[in-house]
């Protein structure tokens, strides 16, 4: 039997590191009597590889203290190790190595180089190293595009993509994936339509990476009949592009078509994942599917992936929209792990379905569990408090929302001014409006409503010609408001006025406003026009109104008995 010699012992090292067979890899690692430098990059490699990161340091380490050089593979293998742990104290002392060893100036290495401190979040380190690079590659490029789009410099990646293309290096499917995912970033879907057809005339056109990425970028762009039709005429599906447009369905408030994507990846060979469950569960959210939520949530009971955060977050958060806040309340228990995003889930569950009193119950369990709210919790907690018209212990919010440093930035002043205003504190409300860096529409029409609601008519339409005046674009909810006040003071002329703006802007079919229509008809028109629009208007049916405004439509009057409480209890008797 002949005697093994080192290059075979190193091919079964390799082989068994390849197919993830590490026990057996380090056995005959062990066993072996002479080990050269390919021998510790094969092992070193297979743990990177297979994603344990600090077994492969450990064996980098000793490889030095046994004596073997390092060599350009070594630097490129633990250069992407010090990557994935984002160890940038050891990713400086590699590069010190790589310098004292004279290997700075090989393109292998340094785009290893630019990987790992880009990946560290050195994002600034890497565009200096790449600079000073003498040679560059195509995998270089790709490196320093990756890294800015993964550090959120989109407009840099897409920058470096065209310098890249001037160059002539050559692209790959990774440079094109990072090209979509700036142009997804900078919500730029002219750009990525450009891209698209830049990709099309070349070998990646079809290229299901590629393709995947094009689809992602029409989704986050919210073009979403462009993402279903590069969908459709993919080749081969694969779980990523599924993802991809389950995820845009969702976002882009299409959930039914989510829910049947999701279906249909079921059907398939492909299986699924969390970014398929959570992107499903939101789907569930958006059209309040209690019922498919429920099927799903046996679906992933049956998977590992209930474990998985992301998804338990996903779940309590449709259970609350789809007005389920103790199935909700149920799963969180349940949890062992929770992040901040769970407790916003589980607050908010509970303050959009009215639980004020449970809502700060679980705000202070989570403050007792040391986690630190953000301004998601603290929106939520300050609609409960102004729903529950509870000034104490909104102002006691709003104190540890300023000694937490957040200030009044634009959302948490926006619910801490509306918070003010139910409480009937507009004037406070009014003072911090003034202070806020900022200003949105939220804090406007929380200050017009709040005059309005304390019938200080004349106060809100100042301030409503303020905003004006300030170039704030009115919304539905400020054009309520205002009406609200022209109802109360029987300003015909100013309600006429903000009507014809309402046109302008075809917001006269919403329900907010048809319904100040209809009090503004009354006390400027006859009590009968009135009780017409009124009856129709409890029937959420914002055309009927119009009509009857216009006076186009007339209804029964046996049909007014049944008007209580703004709910009309016979829709039937609505007729032409």
């Amino acid at each position: 039997m002949p005697v093994r010699d080192t290059v075979s012992w190193n091919a079964m090292i390799f082989g068994y590191s390849m197919v993830g067979e590490l026990e057996k890899a380090q056995i005959m690692f062990d066993l072996m009597p002479e080990r050269d430098a390919i021998s510790w990059n094969s092992l070193i490699s297979g743990y990177m590889q297979n994603g344990n990161y600090w077994k492969s340091i450990q064996v980098f380490l000793e490889m030095g203290r046994d004596g073997i050089g390092y060599d350009r593979t070594t630097f490129a293998v633990i250069l992407k190790a010090c990557s994935g742990v984002e160890d940038f104290r050891l990713g400086v002392q590699v590069h010190g190595l790589v310098v004292k060893l004279g290997l700075v100036t090989d393109v292998v290495t340094g785009s290893a180089m630019v990987d790992m401190y880009s990946k560290c979040k050195r994002l600034d380190e890497s565009i200096c190293f790449f600079n000073e690079m003498p040679e560059k590659n195509w995998v270089s490029w790709s490196a320093l595009i990756a890294g800015s789009v993964q550090n959120n410099d989109f407009a840099n990646g897409l920058h470096l993509f065209k310098n890249m293309q001037r160059e002539r290096v050559g692209v790959s499917q990774s440079t094109y994936a990072s090209a979509f995912r700036s142009c997804s970033g900078l919500s730029d879907l002219k750009l990525g339509s450009q891209l698209h057809g830049h990709a099309l005339k070349t070998d990646f056109g079809s290229d299901v990476i590629v393709a995947t990425a094009t689809l992602d970028m029409y989704a986050k762009c919210n073009s979403l009949s462009d993402a279903r039709k590069v969908f459709s005429l993919l080749p081969n599906h694969n779980l990523q592009s599924y993802n991809a447009l389950i995820v845009g369905f969702a976002r882009g408030d299409q959930g039914y078509e989510a829910v049947l994507l999701f279906r249909l990846l079921l059907r398939s060979y492909l299986g699924f994942d969390e970014i398929s469950l959570s992107g499903a569960f939101s789907a569930c959210a958006v059209f309040k599917g209690h019922l498919e939520g429920m099927q799903l949530h046996g679906v992933a009971c049956k998977t590992p992936f209930l474990s998985n955060i992301c998804v338990a977050n996903a779940i309590m958060d449709m259970y609350g929209k789809c007005e389920a806040p103790s199935e909700a309340l149920r799963l969180f228990d349940e949890m062992e792990i929770r992040d901040a995003v769970s407790w916003n889930a589980i607050i908010a569950a509970h303050e959009q379905n009215g639980h004020e009193d449970e809502t700060l119950v679980l705000f202070f369990r989570m403050l007792k569990s040391r986690m630190e709210p953000d301004e998601f919790t603290y929106g939520s907690v300050l609609k409960a408090c102004a729903s529950r018209q509870d000034l104490n212990i909104g102002m006691v919010i709003h104190n540890r929302i300023i000694k937490s440093g957040m200030g009044l930035e634009c959302f948490i002043g926006s619910a801490v001014i509306d918070m003010y205003c139910k409480c009937e504190k507009v004037e406070e409300a009014e003072k911090l409006h003034e202070r806020m860096e900022g200003q949105t529409i939220v804090s406007w029409n929380a200050i017009i409503s709040g005059f309005s609601l304390r019938e200080q008519s004349e106060e809100a339409q100042k301030f409503f010609s303020k905003m004006l005046e300030e170039g704030m674009k009115p919304d539905n909810f400020t054009y309520a408001s205002v009406l609200d006040t022209c109802a109360n003071l029987a300003t015909v002329g100013l309600g006429k006025q903000i009507h014809a703006q309402i046109i302008k802007q075809e917001l006269q079919s919403d329900v907010f406003i048809t319904s100040t229509l209809v009090d503004i008809s009354s006390g400027s028109v006859n009590h009968m026009l009135w009780l017409n629009a009124l009856t129709c208007l409890s029937s959420a049916c914002a055309v009927i109104v119009k009509k009857v405004v216009r006076r186009k439509r007339k209804v029964r009057e046996d049909c007014f008995p049944d008007f209580r409480l703004k709910e009309c209890f016979r829709r039937q008797s609505i007729e032409n």
